[in-house]
């Protein structure tokens, strides 16, 4: 009995399949959660995630799958965006509701940089205090007066 050789993945091959089954689960500016995930770099259980989460409405099914449009599309990369930027997804559900209030996305924007502003100043006394720690010639740390 003769065996078929196995056929393995290249990755451009694997980019292929992805592109042909992602625009074979497009139609007419419509996304399948499979769709959606290609589309957003976002993979479909952190999609069902953000739905349970209310960061995004629950789909509407047709034929029995979730059926998405172009404006989940962007609000998923706003919300990708929105974590990128380092707010936490409490934070993304609060600012989502900023988004047609600009003097509200403003002001969100605004102590988000302030809340970043602190970090990177107390990330910059941890290392300062660690560079001193490192040069520091004491025997041991029992006996170090710095630490």
């Amino acid at each position: 009995m003769k065996m078929k050789p196995v056929q393995q993945r290249s990755p451009e091959n694997e980019r292929t399949r992805k592109a042909a089954t992602s625009t074979a689960l497009q139609v007419k500016g419509r996304f399948t959660i499979g769709a959606l995930a290609n589309a957003t770099g976002l993979r479909a259980s952190a999609i069902r995630y953000y739905e349970r989460l209310g960061l995004l409405p629950a789909a509407p099914r047709r034929h029995g799958w979730r059926d998405y449009g172009p404006d989940d599309v962007r609000r998923v990369r706003q919300l990708v965006a929105a974590r990128a930027l380092g707010f936490s997804l409490r934070q993304v559900k609060a600012l989502s509701a900023t988004l047609t209030d600009r003097a509200a996305l403003v002001t969100s924007l605004a102590a988000k940089a302030a809340d970043l502003d602190a970090r990177i100043a107390s990330l910059r006394r941890s290392r300062t205090k660690i560079a001193t720690l490192i040069g520091c010639e004491c025997k041991d740390a029992k006996s170090c007066e710095r630490i």
